[in-house]
């Protein structure tokens, strides 16, 4: 179910998030010298504004988003116009508000390790080995411990993915502490050995079907496996394997209050950014099963089970978000700036032959109509599955 009180957030964060945004596209469009109409909070009927050196600032009823106005007449061509600018210029004001998007979550991580923070440090132990995967195929077995990657220790699970993450397709080394072989005996120092173990992260690992009962390990996977990786999964959909295929689990976790210096603070959010930012872009890229997508009511559901974890749950979130708003923005899709980008480069590519704008206005339009297409059936999606008592995660 939706707890009011928590799913609500998500209009504040989507708002301050898209504001960001509209003031990356209105600070690029002020410092080339676009006039700019109206920088708007919300959408209209505005409640009040003001006038200040040519721009309406206004705040709106309607409380979700913002938005700039660009001044563009293709009748007058007049030279403070977006349209009447420089390509190199109509591009960068156009790839602002994403790059907003991108940066905002470095400042934001980082910002919440110059803090006091929880940090949970654990022995990360394999759990499961997916068979004939890198891992299998190395030796890894079940109840190993991973020490360190490229001989830097291991912390916990995190400190793992992101090692795996940022060396797709390249040679790692682990040190592992294998298992003790004997039935009964539980692993330690005293009755496991330390094995070096070198294999390569897959840059496209394999999808199995989630069935009920496997008959083919290599292309099935029990739905109770699945639903261990993702509570949403259900039968008949495909799930993907890990880049060197191993389930994985903390032994002996601990929390400890920490904060850390500047320039690790620093370090820590932008490294935290790069492993957000590379599994956003191996989510969208893999994804096949509706339970992988959500619209704004999913969202919100999410954001109410994340609240309830804490504020520091709550903030990554946040992070994300404003990740894949910006990745978003950059795709080719008609009516988001990624669309508008591809005519500016089309025309860049026509050596300054513009697509008639009769032609770029339909075609942004059809693809207005799509996206609320796609939005009013995630949405229902979304309810269908309120309804039935499934969370997000």
């Amino acid at each position: 179910m939706l707890l009011l009180p928590n799913w609500i957030l998500i209009i504040p964060i989507l708002t301050f998030l898209i504001v960001i945004h509209e003031l990356g596209h209105f600070l690029t469009a002020k410092y080339f010298g676009v006039k700019v109409d109206e920088f708007g909070i919300g959408y209209p009927p505005k409640i009040i504004g003001f006038k200040h050196r040519g721009t309406l600032y206004s705040i709106n009823a309607i409380p979700i988003g913002g938005f700039v106005k660009l001044s563009d007449d293709p009748n007058e061509k007049n030279p403070n116009d977006f349209s009447q600018q420089k390509i190199y210029k109509r591009i960068i004001i156009l790839s602002s508000g994403a790059i907003i998007n991108l940066l905002f979550p470095i400042i934001l991580f980082s910002t919440m390790f110059l803090f006091p923070h929880n940090q949970i440090y654990g022995a990360v132990t394999i759990v499961e080995v997916s068979p004939n995967s890198p891992a299998d195929s190395s030796g890894l077995k079940t109840g190993d411990i991973i020490v360190s990657v490229n001989q830097k220790k291991l912390l916990n699970h995190t400190h793992l993915v992101q090692s795996t993450n940022n060396n797709l397709g390249k040679t790692i080394t682990l040190n592992v502490r294998k298992s003790s072989n004997l039935s009964g005996i539980k692993s330690s120092p005293e009755t496991s050995t330390i094995e070096q173990i070198k294999l390569i992260p897959r840059e496209n690992p394999p999808k199995r079907i989630v069935v009920q009962d496997v008959v083919d390990p290599l292309k099935e996977i029990s739905l109770i496996k699945a639903q261990k990786i993702n509570t949403n999964i259900n039968l008949g959909d495909h799930i993907q394997e890990g880049p060197i295929g191993i389930t994985i689990g903390l032994s002996n976790p601990k929390q400890i209050k920490t904060n850390d210096p500047p320039q690790k603070a620093f370090s820590k959010g932008f490294q935290q950014f790069k492993n957000i930012f590379s599994m956003s872009i191996l989510g969208w890229k893999n994804s096949t099963s509706e339970a992988n997508f959500t619209g704004p009511i999913g969202i919100a559901q999410a954001t109410g089970q994340i609240a309830s974890f804490g504020i520091t749950p709550l903030l990554n979130f946040v992070g994300f978000l404003s990740i894949s708003l910006g990745i978003l923005n950059l795709l080719p899709i008609p009516s988001l700036d990624g669309g508008r980008l591809l005519f500016v480069i089309i025309e860049l590519l026509r050596k300054g032959k513009k697509l008639s704008s009769q032609k770029e206005n339909l075609i942004h339009i059809l693809g207005f109509l799509g996206l609320i297409s796609l939005i009013l059936v995630l949405s229902y999606l979304d309810i269908a599955r309120i309804i039935s008592g499934e969370k997000i995660f």
